[in-house]
């Protein structure tokens, strides 16, 4: 008789904890909301001012971001013709960001944005997404 009432409650507590998408795996395909949602974020970059997409992120994504360490690192931005720094997203996405690479004394603004799942764009806008250093880049041109 003890076993029948744990097993329910068992049964009970794998309903809830599969009911929570936090619980389900980190890494899962993004949905169509998702995506929508991601790609108003990316849309209100445009303009802002080159430190600020990491404290954007933070509060407009936090669920999408695939780690701690992933966001910490999208603010380490690379320069050449363009700067940019990526973010990574769960479910294969990434978010790079750019701008033209100007004198330090410069305030710098984001110019550029691009969205991909899988190495595929999703969304991309500005004068950058032909410059930027992506390794999806190369294969889109093949």
């Amino acid at each position: 008789m003890l076993a029948r009432p744990s097993f329910r409650l068992l049964a009970l507590l794998a309903t809830v904890w599969l009911g929570f998408p936090s619980t389900r795996a980190g890494d899962s395909e993004l949905t169509r909301e998702d995506i929508a949602k991601i790609t108003a974020v990316c849309r209100s970059l445009l303009g802002v001012e080159d430190w600020r997409p990491k404290q954007i992120f933070a509060r407009k994504l936090p669920r999408y971001v695939r780690s701690k360490k992933a966001l910490a690192e999208s603010s380490q931005v690379e320069c050449s013709f363009h700067c940019g720094g990526t973010l990574l997203l769960r479910g294969g996405g990434d978010i790079w960001y750019g701008y033209s690479n100007q004198p330090i004394d410069t305030m710098h603004r984001i110019d550029t944005v691009a969205f991909h799942i899988h190495g595929k764009r999703i969304f991309a806008v500005g004068p950058g997404i032909d410059y930027y250093p992506y390794p999806y880049a190369q294969a889109k041109k093949r």
